[in-house]
């Protein structure tokens, strides 16, 4: 027999041996230890993975309900937010904004020439606390749910890579004559990852091409609807969304080795690695 799922609660051991009977798939359930393993035959291994994967797909509040109780994780959107706040009120007690914001504002001339940890930087300065409320607002709430589909560690890296990327692609198309700040690039590209990721898996349970771009559609509605205006850099929002959709395929195609212990590790490592060392570049410039 194959095993194809390790350290379960008992809970969960009995959850997984209901879903598989249910499906006509024997199993055998071996302690080890505190923890539980489940085991199929080999033939069925990759039909048991896929049916298990599916259901709590379809549920994925019940799923992480007990989870959320005890996992200060399951609320990243509030940590990442939390983060933002700390930065804006560092440099207001600073009295050196303007500093801050020349050392770090995404240029896109100063970013040609090669600064380009400011695609990273850019997204932790706000102008005044109405402009950082808004996308506290959109992280909070986009970032909290992409982390739970994804883990907190994949969820993270995402958000920083679409706000960064998108920020890039910005800096390529203007070249010179344009500055810009703020993470409402990321919470787009927050809002691309949750629709391409949705977009994917439900093209893989319909097969209907027509009903799974309705989430890229709801992506471009809420651009349009929250994306544009005077004074907001539409641009940066689109690219931003844009690599999102992408990012969220990727993942939604890798959620099987994305959602491991050691890939989450690893790429909190990564997230916190890439912020320390966009401003410890600008610092010491």
């Amino acid at each position: 027999m194959q095993m194809i799922y390790q350290n379960l609660t008992a809970a969960q051991i009995n959850q997984f041996g209901l879903i598989l009977t249910s499906q006509g798939i024997s199993f055998h359930a071996q302690k080890a230890g505190r923890s539980w393993n489940i085991l199929v035959d080999r033939a069925n291994t990759e039909k048991a993975v896929k049916i298990i994967e599916e259901y709590f797909y379809e549920r994925p509040a019940a799923h992480h309900a007990g989870e959320d109780r005890h996992d200060p994780l399951a609320y990243t959107g509030l940590w990442i937010s939390a983060v933002m706040i700390s930065v804006h009120i560092a440099i207001i007690l600073s009295n050196e904004g303007r500093v801050f914001r020349d050392a770090f504002q995404m240029s896109a001339a100063q970013i040609m020439a090669g600064e380009y940890y400011r695609t990273i930087t850019a997204l932790f300065l706000h102008s005044d606390t109405r402009h950082l409320a808004g996308n506290v607002i959109g992280i909070s709430i986009f970032g909290t749910v992409l982390c739970r589909m994804t883990g907190s560690g994949p969820g993270m890296l995402m958000i920083l890579l679409s706000g960064g990327m998108g920020n890039l692609i910005n800096a390529f198309l203007f070249s010179s004559n344009h500055v810009s700040i703020g993470s409402s690039t990321a919470v787009f590209g927050t809002i691309g990852m949750l629709s391409g990721k949705m977009f994917v898996e439900k093209f893989r349970q319909t097969g209907i091409r027509q009903a799974s771009w309705l989430p890229i559609g709801g992506g471009i509605a809420l651009l349009s609807f929250l994306g544009s205006g005077e004074h907001t850099d539409v641009t940066a929002h689109l690219f931003g969304m844009i690599v999102g959709i992408f990012l969220g395929m990727m993942v939604s195609h890798w959620k099987k080795y994305v959602q491991r212990p050691d890939c989450q590790l690893l790429s909190m490592i990564l997230t916190a690695g890439i912020v320390a060392g966009s401003f410890f570049q600008g610092f010491w410039k």
